[in-house]
């Protein structure tokens, strides 16, 4: 870095944090804004963009202090996004990248605050500017100090996060040797994300990227909508924290280590997250799946989302709500749909697919204190790692920090240990000392207990989750428990007592993928496997005893409801091995096995390799080889020995061909004969002949050496 000047470069840009500015003229949304201004003109004084100073409560502090700083020193980091391996040209490069994705996103923000200081209702945009806002706010989040810290590592071995073996796999394959040269790919990658292909880049954005990364930002996009959200009362304000547009409302859990007192992340579903733009103006992005009353109007459109929700609430206590579920907001209205007796139809000229010419329009819905206090008391609930809370009024702050604090924990959060190292605990207490230096003499409150307790009590609730469902009945549904069936099923981690709410649960998610298809018939066929890429990516996480059932499901209505193909058959033999498997591997091979068998049991062209080897029914046996030997390769089938084995081969098979085809058979046809012997010890041996069979005759389909 010899010769080049370090910079300080901001995760929240400048244009933003002017508008919390107290010295700022150009107050968006301020009511008594006058019409006439100190310089006698008709438009405010400008001042340069780095004049401007923003209340700062300084969180890093052991005293935590309210001071002023510059705009230019707050919500950044030194070469944050500087890559130090690049040419002195290039080092600054995402950093480039990023300050053109910022003027871009101002004008649309501008013309947001520009809307509301003129008492417009709202705003119109067209489909790129939406798009553009959306990508913005995903790169908020994304290009954030938490992220920062999750990917800047030299080498693959420190990287802590969960996905840890995905990473590693994806760099290993993309040739990164760095966490952080993925991070700066993937923010390349989505800041010249061309949106305008009709959604053909949902298809196309998980082979340019981090896969993991991709579907987030996919889901960011396609499963929530934006709504622009502005106090009623002129007194009441939004904060901004270091983190506030990764913050996410929803159920999760958090698990806590009894030895240490660290948190660790578990399962969450995101319902409301929030970017703020202006004191007055927050836009928030709600969940797809929570109610719509314009849009549910339609039975249909009403059960699919019901059953969308329970989808995301299957892994939480049952009764679980969003805190804001009653905040008034809807998705924006647009200009190629209409009203028609309290349900939404197309214009005539409009088919459902998109147009140029699209507009959205986006309503300023305005809210009320008690909805100002929860999204506030939401971001201050999540500022544990937080170093600044910014903010316009000192007046407003304190009334919105005092609520938080008052409040009653089980409306907002606030639980903690007794650990006087627990980071909630200590974020908790500054607030309260800040609290009374403002003048206020509430005394704040929060649960607080010790770790065993926690522990007690986390153990309390799953054995409460684990009963209820009457034996009897599920007797009724499958007979005895130690059938094939249960006997699969408790060794996926079902029992007796979860069974029939993943029964229920999987035949609404058969039902889902079926009305999908039915309703997007007659649209691009790229978008309806989009649409059935990620919903399969979606159920791909569920518990595997869930998907299993769900495969069942579907194997029923394609068999036409065969019993003697329903149990032991291919996914019956992975589940057993699933102790070689790769947990992240075993739902999706599980998946490649059903669709391969249901595939062969309903084309009658596709019999066997003789067939395909002899030439006979040659253009229909050599399409279906096709789809069949290289859409799934068997060096990523999640047996760490087979995968090793079949890597070596790979590299092997591509210096006699270049036909991938040719390079993938020859692989397998490799690592089936030494397949059991790998696995020999590993599991039983009667185990390990099925799996075999299943896999080279089923789920990688191989023809034996004699026969090619």
């Amino acid at each position: 870095m010899a010769g080049l000047t370090s910079q300080y470069q901001h995760y929240i840009p400048r244009f933003l944090l002017r508008n919390f500015s107290p010295a700022c003229s150009e107050l968006p949304g301020n009511p008594a804004l006058p019409t006439a201004f100190p310089n006698g003109q008709s438009t405010p004084l400008r001042r340069h963009r780095s004049d401007y100073n923003v209340n700062c409560l300084d969180l890093s502090a052991d005293s935590p202090t309210i001071e002023q700083r510059p705009i230019g020193r707050v919500f950044g980091k030194f070469d944050m996004y500087r890559d130090t391996r690049e040419p002195s040209a290039e080092q600054n490069r995402v950093e480039e990248i990023l300050s053109k994705l910022e003027n871009d996103a101002s004008r649309i923000v501008h013309k947001i605050t520009d809307s509301f200081m003129a008492r417009a209702h709202g705003i119109w945009l067209s489909r790129y500017e939406r798009n553009l806002l959306r990508k913005f706010l995903f790169i908020m989040k994304y290009r954030g100090s938490m992220f920062h810290h999750r990917f800047y590592h030299n080498e693959a071995d420190s990287y802590f996060a969960d996905d840890k073996e995905h990473l590693i796999e994806y760099m290993r394959k993309k040739g990164f040797s760095r966490p952080f040269d993925v991070w700066l790919d993937n923010i390349k990658v989505i800041s010249n994300l061309d949106m305008t292909d009709n959604h053909k880049w949902i298809l196309e954005l998980p082979n340019r990227m981090y896969p993991d990364d991709a579907n987030w930002f996919i889901n960011h996009c396609q499963g929530m909508y934006m709504a622009l959200c502005v106090p009623k009362d002129e007194d009441d304000e939004f904060i901004v924290t270091d983190n506030s547009y990764h913050v996410s409302e929803g159920p999760h859990c958090v698990s806590v280590d009894i030895s240490t007192g660290s948190s660790k992340q578990g399962i969450w579903t995101s319902f409301h997250e929030f970017a703020p733009i202006a004191p007055r103006i927050m836009i928030v992005l709600r969940n797809s799946a929570l109610p719509s009353p314009l849009e549910d109007a339609n039975p249909d459109v009403a059960a699919l989302r019901q059953l969308l929700l329970s989808l995301k609430l299957e892994r939480f206590q049952n009764g679980t709500v969003s805190m804001l579920e009653d905040l008034p907001i809807d998705r924006a209205r647009n200009n190629y749909s209409r009203v028609v007796q309290g349900q939404l139809q197309y214009v005539q000229g409009e088919d459902g697919t998109m147009k140029p010419g699209h507009k959205f329009f986006f309503r300023f819905f305005r809210v009320n204190a008690a909805h100002v206090n929860k999204i506030n008391g939401i971001l201050f609930d999540n500022a544990t790692d937080c170093k600044n809370v910014v903010f316009r009024s000192t007046n407003n702050f304190r009334r919105t920090l005092e609520w938080y604090l008052t409040v009653e924990p089980a409306g907002i959060g606030k639980r903690t240990t007794k650990s006087a190292e627990d980071p909630r605990l200590v974020v908790l207490l500054k607030l309260a000392l800040v609290l009374k230096q403002l003048g206020s003499d509430k005394m704040a409150i929060w649960d607080s207990d010790s770790l065993e307790d926690r522990a007690k009590k986390a153990a309390c609730i799953l054995e409460f989750a684990s009963t209820g469902i009457p034996a009897e009945l599920l007797g009724h549904i499958l007979g005895d428990s130690s059938s094939d069936f249960m006997k699969i099923y408790g060794n996926l981690g079902g029992s007796v007592q979860t069974l029939l709410k993943d029964l229920v649960q999987a035949k609404l998610m058969w039902r889902l993928r079926v009305k999908i298809d039915v309703w997007s018939h007659g649209l691009e066929e790229t978008l309806r496997a989009a649409n059935r890429s990620y919903l399969l990516e979606n159920y791909l996480q569920l518990p595997r005893r869930r998907f299993w059932l769900y495969l069942k499901m579907w194997r029923w209505e394609a068999l036409n409801n065969q019993k003697d193909l329903l149990m032991n058959v291919a996914e019956d033999i992975i589940s057993q091995a699933h102790s070689v498997i790769k947990r992240s591997m075993l739902n999706r091979l599980m998946y490649i096995a059903a669709r391969h068998e249901i595939a062969v049991k309903t084309c009658s062209e596709f019999d066997s390799w003789n067939n395909i080897l002899s030439g006979r029914n040659r253009h229909d046996s050599a399409e279906r080889l096709r789809w069949l030997a290289v859409q799934d390769g068997i060096k990523d089938c999640g047996i760490g020995h087979v995968e090793d084995l079949a890597s070596f081969h790979h590299q092997r098979a591509q210096t006699l061909f270049q036909d991938p085809h040719r390079v993938e058979l020859r692989t397998r046809m490799m690592v089936k004969g030494l397949f059991q012997h790998v696995l020999e010890g590993k599991l039983q041996a009667n185990l390990v002949h099925d799996l075999a069979v299943v896999f080279f005759d089923v789920v990688y389909p191989t023809p034996d050496i004699s026969e090619a």
